[in-house]
Formats: structure tokens, sequence, C-alpha cells
């Protein structure tokens, strides 16, 4: 303050600077003699104090109980097993720290059991998301990407169908002023949805939006018969004068027994075998959510919308963006050859 160093001087008495700032002499007097860098040094240890508080405790390289450290180890990779699904039992620190109350340990807080956890080795890691966690799937697409691996993808048409809806799907991130509101990702429970069947190939892309008839807020229903009738007619002409080989997944009505003779009819070879659960095999899904962004980006909120931005969508796609399709189809190869690596794991 100004009164503390004009008073520090010496120069003046207490009383005239008091007259000068309008103050008691006893505010001036106390002023002049207080301990000001000591009162820092207090506050500064005070706020290091608090900070080290709140800060996470450093890993031990030994625990003061070994005992409880090995438990602890043990809650962390315990796994659980259902019908060949696998997850872990105490995925978190939090967990864990309840599952020891439990057994009549210690009540231990979520730090202490980060400490105890580095301090034994282990690190945290994000959890992918996948599909499935079943072996039986990985040992199928481990052998499906075997026996396909060495096919070159220019001769594979691959489909696929995906609802579409209207909610913000466009970029979860967004560049604002500080203390701007930021505004939310619309995900409405209800929204407007069509769903769409397409198919990609080497300089090829067909699609049919499935419309129901009776009301525009239900999807449509594909049966064997109208997948027969509308969708395999789009495919059949370009895949038997190309010789090439078609995709589809194991959904009831690709692979219902009528289906199967029609595709036989058409003379369409079939791309057997196709793994479940293997959306990372199927170029299309990459190309399906290119096309959701965009569609988002044109921001329709009716069914009627929805529909006219969809058509000019894939339309544009299929004048301007072939190039990039190829890319996609091409991807198969690499696709295969990173689940080979990963012993069929996604």
């Amino acid at each position: 303050m100004a009164i503390t160093r004009v008073a520090r001087a010496g120069k003046r008495s207490y009383g005239a600077i008091a007259r000068e700032y309008g103050v008691a002499a006893s505010t001036v007097c106390y002023w002049a003699q207080k301990d000001h860098t000591k009162a820092r040094v207090l506050v500064s240890e005070a706020k290091n104090a608090a900070k080290a508080a709140r800060r996470r405790p450093k890993a031990g390289k030994k625990g003061k109980n070994p005992r409880l450290r090995r438990l602890i180890v043990s809650l962390a990779q315990e796994i659980v097993q259902r019908d060949g699904h696998t997850r872990y039992k105490h995925p978190t620190a939090r967990s864990i720290a309840a599952e020891l109350v439990k057994r009549g340990e210690p009540a231990l807080s979520k730090w202490t059991v980060h400490r105890e956890l580095r301090g034994a080795g282990l690190v945290s890691r994000v959890r992918p998301r996948v599909p499935t966690t079943v072996v039986r799937d990985e040992q199928r697409r481990l052998a499906f990407v075997k026996a396909n691996r060495s096919i070159d993808p220019k001769r594979l048409v691959f489909s696929d169908e995906k609802i579409f809806t209207c909610n913000d799907t466009t970029s979860r991130r967004v560049w604002i002023y500080p203390g701007t509101k930021v505004i939310g990702r619309e995900s409405t429970r209800f929204p407007a949805r069509v769903m769409v069947w397409a198919a990609i190939g080497h300089n090829f892309l067909t699609y049919r939006i499935l419309y129901n008839p009776k009301d525009d807020n239900c999807l449509r229903t594909v049966t064997a018969a109208y997948y027969q009738r509308a969708l395999l007619p789009l495919i059949s002409t370009h895949v038997r004068n190309n010789g090439l080989m078609f995709m589809q997944d194991g959904a009831n009505p690709h692979r219902a027994r009528s289906t199967i003779e029609a595709l036989e009819r058409r003379r369409i070879p079939l791309l057997t075998d196709w793994p479940a659960r293997s959306p990372d095999l199927n170029p299309i899904e990459t190309f399906w959510a290119l096309v959701q962004r965009e569609v988002s980006q044109h921001f329709p909120v009716t069914y009627k919308e929805l529909i006219t931005t969809l058509r000019a969508v894939f339309d544009r796609w299929a004048r301007e963006e072939m190039e990039q399709i190829n890319r996609l189809v091409a991807s198969f190869t690499d696709r295969c050859k990173s689940v080979m690596r990963k012993q069929g794991g996604f």
C-alpha cells in the first residue's frame, strides 16, 4: 500500500500521513510496523499445501502392506465371463475400494488404491469400444481374413443398411471465446429417421431410400421378399457383367434360403462366411460415417427434409467423390492385415 511505503520512508510523521490520506494515525502505525514479507510467505505456504493436498499421490515403490497390495492387484485383474462375453469385474479404483470394504479390509480412498496399483507396475488405459468380446468371434474373423486377404478389392461390392436421423452428428469440438456458452449436440430421443440401403465398389455406388408407405415415423421393415425384389436388382447387372463378388452381412433377410436361391438365379457370386459383428472389415461403415456427417451439416429437421438431403448428398458422392469411394474399397486389404496382426482382434 502507498501508506506503508510513505510511513516506512521515515521522512514524515504518522499524524501528517494520516491527515493526508484521511485515516487514523493508528492505521498508519499499523501498516508501517506490519511484516508484509512474512505474511506473503505464510500465504504462499498455505496455497502450496492446499495444492499438494489436491494433487494425486505419487506411486510408491514399496507398500506398507504387501498383502493388501496383492489383493488390490488381484481385484483389478479379476474378470467375469458369461456366454463367452468377457468384462472386468472391478474396472475402477472406486469399485476396488468398495469391494475391499465388503471383504472386511480397511477403508481406502480411491487415491490410495491408485497409488498401490501404480506401485505394483499397473497402468491405466482407455478401453476401446468393440462389437463383441466373444473369443469364437475373433477366431472366425481370423479364419475369414486368412481365406480372403489375397482377394483384389476391386472385385468386391460391399453393401449394408444404415439408419439416418436428424440428430447433430457434426464435430464434438468447437472454437469459442472463454466464458461463452457452448451449444450442445442435439440428440433427441425420437428424431425423424430414415433407413437407407447402399452398395459401393470400385467406380460404383448405388443406394435406395427405404420408405415406409404406412407411417413416416416408423422404419421400413426389410423382409427377404423386399430385399430380393427391390434391392438385389440394383447390383445384379453390375456384379454379373463385371465378374465381381457381392458382400452382405448376416442379417436374416440376407441369410434366408430364398435370398440365397435368388442370388444363384441371378448368377451373383457371394463372398461367403462373412464374420458376424465385424463392422471394421466393411469399408462401407466409413462411408456411412462420412455421409452422416455431411447430412448433419445440411441441418435437416423434418422427415421430408431428411429424405431430400439424403438424395442430394448421395447424388453428389456419385458425381464428385468416386475417388474417395475407390480408396475406401481398396482399404479392405489393409483391414484384413490389421485383423491378422491382432489375431482376429478389432
